[in-house]
């Protein structure tokens, strides 16, 4: 099975960009995609749709978030 895209890496994190992004979602970055605001809580969806945004987000060239404002 072959995979029309790559994950590109991201030497910040020592992994690929991807990874990165699922995992700062888990983290609590994606907290309130899906609403007004955060609630301290990650939904599956707002996981899904913050890594979705973000992939969207390189694919097109826009600037990700801050990795230093990430690390918190």
């Amino acid at each position: 099975m072959r995979f029309a895209e790559q994950a590109p890496a991201f030497e910040p994190a020592k992994h690929g960009l991807f990874t990165w992004t699922v995992l700062g979602a888990l983290r609590g970055w994606a907290d309130g995609e899906l609403s007004a605001g955060p609630d301290g809580h990650v939904t599956v969806g707002e996981a899904q749709a913050y890594a979705a945004a973000q992939a969207d987000a390189q694919r097109e060239g826009r600037p990700l978030p801050p990795y230093d404002r990430r690390l918190q």
